[in-house]
C-alpha cells in the first residue's frame, strides 16, 4: 500500500513543481461582481484551488470519523481493566 501510495505521489509532485516553475507569468484575476483585480502568478491560479479541495476533503473525512472514533472510545472505556501483563 505504502509503495503504491509513492508511486502516485511523487509523479503528481514532479508535476506540480514543474507547472510552477514554468508558469511564472502574471495574470488578472477578477471575480465578476466585485470590482477588485488581483494580479497573481498562473500557478498561484492553477495549484490553489487544487490545495482549497485537498483541505475541504481532508476536513470532510475528519468530520465525517468523529462518530466512529467516540463510539471507539466509550467501548474502550467500558472493557474492564485488564493487566499488562497476562503471562502472570
Amino acid at each position: 500500500m505504502r509503495l503504491i501510495h509513492w508511486i502516485l505521489v511523487l509523479p503528481a509532485t514532479a508535476t506540480a513543481v514543474l507547472f510552477a516553475v514554468s508558469n511564472r507569468q502574471q495574470t488578472e484575476v477578477q471575480l465578476w461582481p466585485l470590482p477588485y483585480v488581483i494580479d497573481l502568478p498562473i500557478y498561484i491560479v492553477g495549484l490553489a484551488p487544487l490545495v482549497i479541495g485537498f483541505l475541504i476533503g481532508a476536513l470532510t473525512m475528519w468530520y465525517s470519523g468523529i462518530r466512529r472514533r467516540i463510539r471507539e472510545k466509550e467501548m474502550v472505556n467500558k472493557l474492564p481493566n485488564q493487566q499488562t501483563n497476562p503471562r502472570t
